[in-house]
């Protein structure tokens, strides 16, 4: 479900207000950057060239930034499609894991020195993948999505998504990249709220279900979507 949250909120906004760099990815040679996430400081000790979006909504944002090059790895690619104007660039991109994120042994076989998760939860090793800490001794950076970080589940905004969009920008020195983005998908928020501005709110109820059991959301990035449309 946080998966589902998350990837929600990053293609809501990005598939629909962002564009694509035609940047390439830039070179290993990078300055180093530290970065503060989910209460854990992720030091890159310079721009990481190996990397593996471990869900759609992560690997559409690399795309839109420009870092096709650098991508070595995309999981969950079956849970959902790349918007059309990015898919081309992943088509090439090998396909780590199913319906479900890599197991350690998978997302370390493709030697990746920087991966983006969507939540906590893909580095749960208790599920057979890697652990922060696992990758850390493998050299491999790993960086949540604000919006799946553990204290913000039941508190994250589509506006986590540019807090990212910062983080990514200095990460990997696409900074320019970045800025169009949160410009242009601020620009598509404001847009939505304009032109319901004035009209009556629909009563909505949003559900999970799974199985014989019925949850309702009353939080986080998806309620803040129905909020704002």
């Amino acid at each position: 479900l946080a998966a589902v949250t998350v990837g929600l909120g990053a293609i809501a906004l990005t598939a629909c207000g962002g564009g694509v760099s035609n940047g390439t990815a830039p070179a290993a040679s990078g300055e180093a950057v530290t970065i503060e996430n989910c209460g854990r400081t992720v030091e890159i000790p310079s721009t990481p060239a190996a990397v593996v979006g471990l869900h759609p909504s992560q690997t559409e944002l690399l795309l839109r930034l420009g870092l096709a090059d650098a991508l070595v790895g995309q999981a969950q690619a079956t849970t959902q499609k790349l918007p059309s104007d990015v898919a081309d660039l992943a088509a090439e991109v090998p396909v780590i894991g199913g319906d479900t994120p890599p197991s350690r042994e998978e997302l370390l076989a493709v030697e990746p020195d920087f991966v983006y998760s969507p939540t906590t939860y893909e580095f749960t090793a208790e599920q057979g993948f890697a652990s922060i800490e696992q990758l850390a001794d493998a050299g491999v950076a790993a960086y949540t999505a604000t919006g799946g970080c553990f204290d913000r589940r039941m508190e994250g905004t589509v506006d986590d998504l540019f807090t990212d969009l910062e983080n990514l920008g200095a990460i990997f020195h696409v900074e320019d990249e970045a800025d169009d983005l949160i410009a242009s998908s601020q620009a598509e928020l404001a847009t939505v709220g304009t032109a319901i501005e004035g009209q009556d709110r629909p009563r909505v109820a949003q559900v999970f279900i799974e199985g014989t059991t019925l949850t309702a959301i009353g939080a986080g990035i998806e309620y803040d979507i129905l909020q704002r449309a």
